[in-house]
């Protein structure tokens, strides 16, 4: 495919109401409040130990890539 195509389809799609344009990325601190849920709900006793390793993640070391699936043989009125 056309980079340009891609790129134009791309920001198409990411114009519409679905998306909202971030300040900063939100992986620390999305993982910090989720480990400190899942901290709770395992101190409260309705998770296990192996449920709570299972659950827990690492912290991504860096942002991920964006990946797009554009459907450019699509008209664009429908």
């Amino acid at each position: 495919m056309d980079r340009k195509l891609y790129e134009l389809e791309g920001l198409r799609q990411l114009t519409n109401t679905h998306y909202t344009e971030i300040e900063r990325p939100l992986a620390n601190e999305t993982a910090t409040l989720l480990q400190n849920t899942l901290n709770d709900i395992y101190r409260s006793s309705f998770l296990s130990e192996k449920q709570l390793r299972y659950l827990s993640s690492e912290v991504p070391e860096k942002s991920q890539p964006f990946y797009l699936l554009p459907k450019v043989h699509k008209p664009t009125d429908v």
